[in-house]
């Protein structure tokens, strides 16, 4: 073989007397080479080979991630959290992989959600988010302040005693003594049911917090 001829993206034609050429290529994106061989007696090969070759640098970017994100705890393990994590690249379908996963259980506290974005060219770009889970504990001061927020015609006499129930179990959860706790629960929900000057949304929704709150007591 006497020459080889190549071109970079169908530009001019470069003869290179050797039997291997290195061409340099840095551009981002694609480049294609088109070459051949020449031999001693003028026999050019045909048709002429093409390679392209494809470069990135460009890691791939998180389009859609939580700042954070807050539940209460469904059970005294935690919750099941469900999130959504995309991400865009120059090239399509970067991989996006996040610890703990969607849908894990996570414990009450506060735990960081780890995640990478992967492109084919394993250019990688972290991000990261926490996942709150307020405990029985938590939930019961937000539903004290639920019950001191309703405005007339209940009464602050009413709201007194519902808080004074909630102020009981959330002292029971301090002590340890889950039994009793669930117990002031009940006797919340049984006063939020007698309460003349409550309306049936307000009873509804007073009701699921509190039952909610004994999901994540385990009361039975």
């Amino acid at each position: 073989m006497r020459e080889i001829d190549y071109s970079v993206n169908g530009g001019q034609t470069v003869t290179t007397l050797a039997s291997s050429v290195q061409v340099p290529v840095s551009t981002q994106g694609s480049t294609t080479l088109a070459f051949h061989a020449v031999d001693n007696q003028n026999n050019v090969e045909t048709p002429d080979n093409s390679l392209t070759v494809k470069i990135d640098t460009t890691p791939p970017s998180f389009s859609s991630i939580p700042t954070s994100v807050t539940t209460n705890a469904t059970r005294p393990s935690g919750a099941i959290v469900s999130y959504t994590v995309t991400a865009s690249d120059n090239n399509p379908n970067p991989g996006v992989v996040c610890n703990p996963a969607s849908g894990s259980l996570f414990a009450v506290g506060t735990t960081s959600v780890n995640c990478t974005a992967t492109d084919v060219a394993d250019n990688v770009t972290p991000a990261s988010f926490t996942v709150t889970v307020k405990g029985a504990s938590a939930q019961i001061s937000d539903l004290m302040d639920l019950v001191g927020a309703l405005r007339p015609p209940v009464t602050n006499g009413d709201k007194s005693n519902l808080n004074a129930k909630l102020m009981d179990a959330q002292n029971f959860i301090i002590k340890g003594s889950i039994p009793s706790a669930c117990n002031k629960l009940r006797e919340f929900i049984t006063a939020v049911t007698n309460a003349n000057h409550l309306t049936s949304s307000q009873k509804s929704q007073l009701i699921a917090s509190a039952s909610q709150i004994k999901s994540a007591l385990g009361c039975p």
